[in-house]
């Protein structure tokens, strides 16, 4: 590039969408000859192309062509410029290209950390038919809530599923809300039952949580109605839960995800009454905005958990939180 040729393009700032539209007008004039082929080109009026060559002569301050009754003759400053320009409007072209192409196919990693519960399942399914329209890398972390919920972990994910009745640090947070179902027995006695409750449960054998939550939750629904169950085992994991089930152990109360994969497996679940909140909780750094591909993945997320039939509630309390429903569809 010449010392003339860059004082001169140092003058134009494409960033100004005026100054864009001058550079594509220039060089669509330099390209076909006339006003008129290259107003059609660009899709606009010729009084438009005129326009636009005329403002940009003006900011450049001298002339571009030498007028005739029956052509445009370039001026030696129009084809000192015309090599700059047209790696201009090369870039804006790849630019665009380029945009085009992320708006359809977002790319880069996507991090997810998500209890057992999602993980094991769930959330796989959801990848895979996400997966099929994105160029996207996934890395799906499996940790308990706890971990997910430890201080400054949010650096590991760009999403974070986890069960927590703390206030979340460094994240905005969608809290998620349904219902705890019964898991039966194959063969159960209880199969045509509409919905269970302590009554029916009562003397049963029963596979429990290992833990305190939700166990807790449902062992004070049995205490108020003044009733108790057989339990037979315990589990960490409500996977495990569902294997005993399936293996034949007893009932357990579970959330609606793992209730939903047994019942591909052949299983019955029903609701349990009273109802017992199943909630957990969508964790996004606060320190970074989701991305494209994050967003689009929480609303294929989302639009299973409804296609599966699980009732829910999705509430968001920050002002990121809140708009994250809105983009979301969810507000």
């Amino acid at each position: 590039m010449s010392e003339q040729s860059f004082i001169i393009m140092s003058n134009i700032t494409p960033c100004s969408d005026m100054q864009t539209q001058q550079i594509r007008a220039f060089y669509a004039i330099m390209t076909h000859g006339t006003i008129t082929t290259a107003a059609q080109s660009l899709g606009i009026t010729q009084p438009a192309a005129t326009r636009l060559l005329k403002s940009m002569e003006q900011d450049l301050g001298f002339l571009l062509f030498e007028r005739t009754r029956q052509q445009l003759l370039p001026t030696a400053e129009a084809r000192a410029l015309i090599k700059d320009a047209e790696r201009v409007f090369q870039a804006l072209d790849r630019i665009e290209h380029t945009a085009e192409r992320l708006r359809e196919l977002p790319q880069g990693d996507l991090y997810i950390a998500a209890l057992p519960l999602l993980s094991v399942a769930f959330i796989p399914q959801v990848l895979a038919t996400f997966a099929e329209e994105q160029h996207t890398r996934f890395v799906l972390r499996n940790y308990r809530s706890e971990q997910i919920n430890l201080p400054g972990a949010q650096k590991a994910y760009d999403i974070g599923f986890c069960i927590c009745d703390q206030p979340v640090a460094g994240a905005d947070v969608l809290s998620f809300r349904s219902e705890y179902l019964c898991l039966l027995p194959k063969n159960s006695p209880l199969a045509n039952v509409p919905s269970l409750s302590p009554l029916h449960l009562a003397g049963q054998q029963m596979v429990c949580y290992e833990h305190d939550f939700p166990q807790k939750q449902i062992d004070a629904e049995f205490a108020r109605h003044g009733l108790h169950y057989n339990k037979v085992a315990e589990a960490s994991f409500a996977y495990s839960i569902g294997a005993m089930v399936e293996a034949g152990l007893g009932y357990a109360i579970l959330d609606p995800f793992t209730s939903i994969l047994y019942a591909e497996r052949g299983l019955h679940f029903k609701p349990f009454k009273p109802a017992i909140p199943f909630e957990f909780n969508i964790l996004i750094p606060c320190n970074r905005p989701l991305s494209r591909a994050g967003e689009r993945f929480l609303r294929t997320f989302l639009d299973k958990v409804d296609d599966e039939g699980i009732v829910f509630q999705l509430q968001g309390q920050s002002p990121k939180a809140i708009a994250y429903l809105e983009r979301l569809g969810r507000a």
